[in-house]
């Protein structure tokens, strides 16, 4: 059964040797993956960048393109904790926390209507070890209700978009960091968006995605926010040169492969612009 294809991929080293992982790149149409009498269109890109600092050592961008056959049909993005704990839910930073083990995971979502729900428990909200109680599926307990069957699990929250279309994208970054650790990394959305959306961690890491469907062809851009030096990760590309510019100056010109369809290069933060040679 095929549910879904590979649209880009790509990986690159932050050392010559190719011992040191810098950066993985993924997307994929999963549209075969759900009812096609619910959903017309599914589309996940999924960016993983080491950042070389310690106290918040990898973030991870997705980026989720989303229709539907009707408006109604709820549009939700999963996250599924690990942890016995109930996660912190910040709905006005739209953030959650959760820990386990001797990590910390933060999630901040950069998308606009959206609402954040907490679903653990069959009536509480708050997993109940002793009697194995999560979160329900269609109805029914993921495990049964017996003393053996502890799934360890406390449930997931889910981010639902609370626009009335028929389409909804969402845009969250994720990133680790120690258990205890409650310092918080920046996490920024881009603006003044013409064909690209996407965040900046950290105020040097800009993940920025094109938001057409098939390999952009054309000019792009949207401002970022961050310092005078910036990694930066555009996809979506069609294979070829791409010429780059930031407040109207030359950066460079870098290719897109036809497996990746991504640009990686350093610049300043401000309006980005991506046009094809």
């Amino acid at each position: 059964m095929v549910t879904g294809a590979v649209t880009g991929l790509q990986h690159g080293y932050s050392d010559a040797e190719e011992k040191n992982p810098l950066y993985a790149y993924i997307a994929g149409d999963i549209t075969k993956a759900y009812d096609s009498k619910q959903a017309t269109y599914v589309g996940r890109r999924m960016l993983t960048v080491y950042t070389g600092n310690a106290d918040f050592p990898m973030v991870f961008f997705v980026y989720d393109d989303i229709s539907s056959v009707n408006a109604s049909y709820a549009k939700r993005f999963l996250l599924q904790i690990s942890s016995k704990s109930a996660p912190t839910i910040d709905e006005s930073a739209q953030t959650v926390i959760t820990e386990n083990g001797s990590g910390r995971l933060v999630l901040t979502c950069l998308s606009d209507n959206v609402k954040l729900t907490g679903v653990g428990g069959r009536n509480s909200g708050s997993y109940d070890a002793t009697k194995s109680q999560n979160y329900l599926i269609n109805g029914k307990q993921l495990v049964p209700k017996t003393k053996t069957a502890d799934d360890k699990h406390w449930g997931r929250v889910e981010i639902e978009s609370t626009s009335s279309s028929t389409g909804a994208s969402f845009m969250n970054v994720l990133y680790v960091t120690d258990k205890g650790n409650t310092d918080m990394a920046t996490v920024k959305d881009t603006a003044s968006e013409n064909g690209l959306t996407g965040g900046v961690f950290d105020k040097k890491i800009a993940a920025l995605f094109a938001t057409s469907r098939t390999e952009a062809k054309t000019e792009l851009s949207c401002k970022t926010y961050g310092s005078s030096s910036m990694d930066y990760y555009v996809s979506g590309l069609a294979a070829g040169k791409w010429k780059v510019e930031v407040d109207g100056k030359a950066v460079g010109t870098f290719e897109a492969t036809e497996e990746g369809g991504l640009l990686t290069f350093t610049a300043p933060a401000g309006t980005v612009t991506v046009s094809p040679v």
